[in-house]
């Protein structure tokens, strides 16, 4: 395509539609020694990660298509500020 502008919009759309080959999966370690498998949707966006930090805590976090944790194990149970000062 000659029209550069068009050229990257057209790239863009098979990008979207996941018609592109995408990174699916993760494997490997992060400089802090934390261990983690991520998995991906066909767009490439992270959807399932699984880690393990440097002292051996262990985090499973499932994400919707934005990105934001839906569930995560284990589950973080919220205290009430509250009931603590008491």
């Amino acid at each position: 395509m000659p029209d550069e502008a068009a050229r990257k919009a057209a790239i863009q759309k098979l990008v979207d539609e996941g018609e592109f080959g995408t990174d699916r999966m993760f494997f490997g370690k992060y400089r802090n020694d934390t261990a983690m498998i991520s998995l991906a949707d066909k767009k490439g966006k992270p959807r399932i990660k699984m880690s393990v930090t440097a002292d051996g805590t262990p985090k499973l976090d499932f994400l919707d298509e934005t990105g934001k944790i839906t569930y995560s194990l284990p589950e973080v149970v919220k205290t009430d500020k509250k009931m603590m000062s008491k």
